[in-house]
Order: structure tokens, then C-alpha cells, then sequence
């Protein structure tokens, strides 16, 4: 097997980062990387000698060392990746996340949205009784202005009638 691994190599970071693996998509994978470093020309095969020993010494663990440096390959700070070229490329099966504060706020986002509507529909029956009293107060308004001017009228023509001008 170790005839058929490659070594390769990308910068992650502040460091050079080294994996030995059958393919790119296997070193994508130990490093924990969604994007593809190869077509972008981020990661390749290297031909360092000091490299390929230390990465291969230790097939699929991803190694590292301050970019640029010369000291040595030391194993890198991501556990998630090993096992997965072990299990033949296939990744561990993820505990499934807590729910319990998503279902706390979508609990509380229905209250907040029942209040709301309740309170609309409050808020309208008070416009509705708002607008009847309006209206009654206007109408009273003007039923008083009418009656106002019938007087005034009324006067005015006896006035008149007593023989007084305008």
C-alpha cells in the first residue's frame, strides 16, 4: 500500500501542513477541507524528501510545521481526520446536535407571535369602538351646530320682524 500513497502538501494558516494518501479527495479529507486546495494550485504532490519520510512514516495523519520553517513534522491538532482515511474514507457518524435551546426559542417565538396576534385583534376592537364614539361625538357635534344656527336663525328673523337691521 505504501507504493500506491502520494504526498502532499498545503499551507493552512501559519503552517505547512503535509498528509501521505491515495489521492487528493483522501488528503482533502484528513485535512478537514470542504473547498478542492488542488484546483486552485493551494495544495500538491511534493517532492520534498524530508517530507515524504515523516508523512509517510505515518499514512493519512496530517502533519505540521510552521509555514516556512525548518523544524520538524509534528502530528497535527485535527482528530477528526484519521479516522476517517482508516475507515476506508468514510467519516465518523456525528452525535446528533442538541435541540433543546432551538426548541425553547421556537417555543417562545410562537408565544410572542399569539400575544401579537391577540393584541392586533384587541388594538382593532378598539379602533372599531374608537371610530363609534367618533362618529356619535361628531354627530352630536353637529346635531348641536345645526340647532346653534336654527336659533341663530330664528333670533335673526325676529329681529328683523321687530324692525331692527342687520
Amino acid at each position: 500500500m505504501a507504493a500506491r500513497l502520494k504526498v502532499y502538501a498545503t499551507k493552512i494558516g501559519f503552517h505547512d501542513v503535509i498528509v501521505a494518501a491515495p489521492n487528493q479527495k483522501a488528503a482533502l479529507a484528513a485535512w478537514d477541507i470542504r473547498d478542492n486546495l488542488f484546483a486552485d494550485g493551494a495544495a500538491a504532490v511534493t517532492k520534498d524528501p524530508e517530507a515524504e519520510k515523516a508523512a509517510l512514516a505515518s499514512p493519512g495523519r496530517p502533519l505540521r510545521r510552521l509555514a516556512g520553517s525548518s523544524d520538524p513534522w509534528k502530528a497535527a491538532d485535527q482528530p477528526s481526520a484519521t479516522p476517517r482515511l482508516q475507515a476506508g474514507g468514510k467519516a465518523r457518524p456525528r452525535r446528533a446536535p442538541d435541540r433543546s435551546r432551538l426548541d425553547k426559542a421556537e417555543a417562545a417565538l410562537a408565544e410572542a407571535e399569539a400575544a401579537a396576534e391577540a393584541g392586533r385583534r384587541r388594538l382593532d376592537k378598539e379602533r372599531a369602538a374608537f371610530e363609534r364614539d367618533q362618529a356619535k361625538v361628531r354627530e352630536q357635534l353637529d346635531d348641536a351646530v345645526a340647532a346653534a344656527r336654527r336659533r341663530a336663525e330664528a333670533a335673526r328673523t325676529a329681529f328683523r320682524k321687530a324692525g331692527g337691521r342687520p
